[in-house]
């Protein structure tokens, strides 16, 4: 299994932080980071979203 460590500052840390918690408040739940970047990199709409986490 590949694994891929990275640490964002700055203003990218703002963006992804922000990011998140629009789709956190879109599926009324936290997630974690890396589902949230896995969201963001497919640009999965929220009902799509709750389907796979059922």
């Amino acid at each position: 299994m590949t694994r891929v460590q990275m640490t964002l500052t700055g203003e990218l840390a703002e963006r992804f932080e922000d990011q998140k918690a629009e789709i956190e408040e879109e599926l009324g739940h936290e997630i974690s980071r890396p589902i949230a970047l896995s969201l963001m990199m497919n640009g999965k709409a929220a009902d799509e979203i709750r389907l796979i986490e059922q």
